[in-house]
């Protein structure tokens, strides 16, 4: 595994996501932005074409504003409701 992948693989990590909540929500990684996508269902942050730069940023958007409170906060169980509820289940 190289530097990027261990990189993207740590970034992903919710328990590190919601310890360093703060800088997540100041300096977001992309691996950091899927992960808490994922949590909410959203499996492709690009929209389903595929070829907007502009749904990608609407995406991630949307996902950070969602998610704001319960990084602040290190709120992981809270998010994870929240995407439950999001998500219908």
């Amino acid at each position: 595994m190289n530097r990027e992948d261990k990189v993207k693989l740590i970034k992903g990590d919710l328990n590190l996501i919601f310890n360093n909540g703060v800088s997540v929500v100041r300096n977001p990684h992309i691996s950091s932005v899927k992960a808490l996508a994922e949590c909410m269902g959203m499996k492709d942050l690009w929209g389903p074409t595929g070829d907007s730069s502009s749904s990608f940023f609407e995406n991630a958007a949307f996902v950070l504003k969602e998610a704001r409170h319960f990084l602040i906060t290190k709120d992981k169980e809270g998010w994870l409701r929240h995407c439950k509820r999001k998500r219908g289940n």
